[in-house]
C-alpha cells in the first residue's frame, strides 16, 4: 500500500476506490475493503471518524503502536488517537460472518460502526414478524453470536427505522439541472445529476425510479411528471445473488440507473449544475434560473463519519446533516440488500428517490432511501454507483 499521509488515506479511501471507466462490480473495492487492507498493513488499525470539532479520530487497539500510524499519518496534532478493542480487519470478518443476519425477518442493516467499534444490526422494533432470534433486543446479541459463532462482545444489536424507498423543484425547468423532479409510468423521484458518458448526454437516478427495478425496460422520464418526454432509460443492472448477498434476498452495489436525453441532446440538460432552493432544512422547493440558484459540481468525492453533505429533492429541497454510518448492508422492503451504504442524519421525504448528494461542491452518491419519519436519508456512494453503471463526467 502507498505511503501517504494517513488522514488523506482514510478520508480518500472512497476516492481511491473509484472505478475506472469499464471496471465492473466484481472488481470494485469498497470502503470497508479498504480499511481492513490498512488494518493488515497497520496491526492494530481499527477504523477512524470526525468528531464534532472536525478533527480525525482513528482508533487503535494498541496505543503504543501510534507511531506505526504516524509513519504514514505526518504530524500526531493533526490526528486524535483513540483505544478500541477490535481491529478493524478483525470487525470485518464478523461482520462477513453475520451477512446473513440480514435474511432474518425485521433486519434493517449491517454495518461496522466506526464510532462504537462494533458490528451493528439493526432491527425493526416495527416489524410483527420478527423471528425469535431479533425479537428481545436484550437477547439477541448472545443469540446472533451463538449462531454465527462471532464473540457477542464485538456484535451491537440496536433497534432501526426500515428503509423506505423514497418514491411519490415540481416545474418545468430547461435546461434541467439536478436536483429537479423527474416522471415515469404513475411515480416522481428526482433527476440525479446530470452527466456525460463518452458520447452520451444524460443522467443518473435510482434503479427504483425505473418501469421494473433491475434490467432496462426503456423507461420513459418526463419532466416534471405529465409533460414532455426528456429521456430514455438505458442502464439499470439486474440484481443477483450470491458474492456474499444475504440467504434469499436480491443485491447490488448501488440503487442507480443511468437515462439518455432525447436524442441525445445535451441541451436538455444543465451540466454541473444542482438547483440549489432558497435555504436548507426549511422546506423550500424554491429555486430561480440565475447563477447563485444552483451549485456548480467541481468533481467526486468520498464521505466518511462526521463529514456534513447535503441533497436536493423534488420534494424536501435542500437538506443536510452529518453522516452517521458508512458501508452499511441495508436492506430495504422490496427483498432487496445493498452493499456498503451510507447513512446521513438529514430530512427525506417521498419524492426526493434519486437525489444527487453532495460533499461540499462534489458529487458524493445518489439518495434512494430513508425512514419513515423523515429524519434520515440512505445514498449509494458515487464509487459504487460508477463500478456499476460505468465512469461518467459530472464536472
Amino acid at each position: 500500500m502507498s505511503r501517504t499521509p494517513l488522514v488523506c488515506l482514510a478520508v480518500a479511501a472512497l476516492l481511491a476506490a473509484l472505478p475506472a471507466a469499464g471496471q465492473n462490480a466484481e472488481s470494485f473495492v469498497n470502503f470497508d475493503q479498504e480499511m481492513a487492507a490498512i488494518a493488515e498493513e497497520v496491526p492494530g488499525f481499527a477504523g477512524y471518524y470526525f468528531a464534532e470539532d472536525g478533527v480525525p479520530v482513528v482508533q487503535m487497539t494498541d496505543l503504543s503502536r501510534r507511531v506505526d500510524i504516524l509513519d504514514i499519518a505526518g504530524p500526531a496534532e493533526t490526528v486524535r488517537f483513540q483505544q478500541a478493542q477490535f481491529a478493524f480487519d478483525t470487525l470485518y470478518a464478523y461482520r462477513q460472518q453475520l451477512t446473513d443476519v440480514l435474511s432474518e425477518p425485521g433486519a434493517v442493516y449491517l454495518d461496522i460502526d466506526e464510532v462504537r467499534n462494533r458490528v451493528v444490526v439493526g432491527v425493526s422494533s416495527q416489524d410483527a414478524a420478527r423471528s425469535a432470534l431479533l425479537g428481545d433486543a436484550k437477547t439477541s446479541r448472545a443469540a446472533v453470536a451463538t449462531r454465527f459463532g462471532v464473540p457477542a462482545e464485538a456484535i451491537e444489536v440496536v433497534e432501526a427505522e426500515p428503509i423506505l424507498d423514497m418514491l411519490t423543484l415540481r416545474q418545468r425547468v430547461n435546461p434541467a439541472p439536478g436536483g429537479v423532479e423527474v416522471g415515469f409510468g404513475n411515480f416522481v423521484c428526482t433527476l440525479g445529476f446530470v452527466i456525460k458518458q463518452g458520447n452520451t448526454n444524460g443522467f443518473v437516478t435510482n434503479s427504483h425510479c425505473t418501469n421494473s427495478q433491475g434490467g432496462v425496460e426503456n423507461t420513459a422520464y418526463r419532466q416534471p411528471f405529465g409533460q414532455a418526454r426528456i429521456a430514455t432509460e438505458i442502464k439499470d443492472p439486474n440484481y443477483s445473488t450470491g458474492g456474499g448477498c444475504p440467504a434469499g434476498r436480491l443485491c447490488r452495489q448501488s440503487d442507480s440507473s443511468m437515462a439518455r436525453f432525447q436524442n441525445n441532446n445535451a441541451a436538455l440538460g444543465q451540466f454541473r449544475k444542482v438547483a440549489k432552493p432558497n435555504g436548507r432544512n426549511n422546506g423550500s422547493i424554491t429555486i430561480g434560473n440565475g447563477g447563485n440558484a444552483r451549485f456548480t459540481l467541481n468533481g467526486k468525492a468520498g464521505s466518511a463519519v462526521g463529514n456534513t453533505v447535503r441533497k436536493v429533492g423534488r420534494t424536501t429541497g435542500w437538506t443536510q446533516g452529518q453522516v452517521t454510518n458508512t458501508c452499511v448492508l441495508t436492506n430495504n422492503e422490496n427483498n432487496k440488500t445493498f452493499f456498503c451504504q451510507t447513512f446521513v442524519s438529514a430530512g427525506v421525504g417521498g419524492g426526493d428517490s434519486g437525489s444527487g448528494v453532495l460533499k461540499g461542491r462534489k458529487a458524493t452518491g445518489l439518495l434512494w432511501g430513508g425512514n419513515a419519519a423523515g429524519t434520515l436519508f440512505v445514498f449509494s456512494p458515487i464509487s459504487n454507483v460508477q463500478a456499476e453503471l460505468g465512469n461518467f463526467q459530472v464536472n
